[in-house]
């Protein structure tokens, strides 16, 4: 797994619109996104390669994914300089590209409506531990792909 701050490096937390109040406090656009885009990252990479990207342990909280690990390592990301892309093994710049592609730029709520309509989030409980390797397995097996039948 590839660590949380080099995760957040290579996302370039400070593309993301981190804004500080008079106080010095960052905004909370800046951690809902990173949430979000870390978790789908993290269930991108479960579903194919049935292993998360990160090290963070995933939670249901009330609003969406949730990671302890990953608040704990955003402040300290914000005070670095985004990695070069050669920085991540070639798969994992393969996921956090597409996410990133995808979603990047998306407005904040449709960026939560997208990670909230993910099968963990929907068949889990409220600050359940979100286990994405199981889930994205039970996912596989219950949605499977119909097999085409040949003539």
């Amino acid at each position: 797994m590839t660590p949380a701050d080099t995760v957040l490096r290579y996302l370039g937390v400070d593309d993301f619109g981190a804004t500080r109040t008079a106080a010095g406090k960052l905004t909370a656009p800046i951690f809902l996104r990173l949430f979000y885009l870390c978790y789908l990252i993290d269930w991108k990479s479960s579903l194919e390669r049935g292993k998360r990207l990160s090290n963070f342990t995933w939670r249901r909280a009330n609003w969406g994914p949730y990671s302890p690990e990953l608040l704990s390592a955003i402040v300290p990301a914000l005070n670095r300089r985004a990695l070069p892309a050669s920085d991540l093994p070639a798969g994992d710049k393969e996921i956090v590209g597409s996410i990133l592609l995808k979603w990047g730029n998306v407005e904040i709520d449709t960026l939560r409506n997208i990670a909230n309509s993910t099968y963990p989030l929907i068949v889990s409980e409220h600050d359940s531990v979100l286990d994405l390797e199981r889930l994205a397995g039970q996912y596989r097996k219950d949605f499977k792909p119909a097999q085409k039948i040949s003539a």
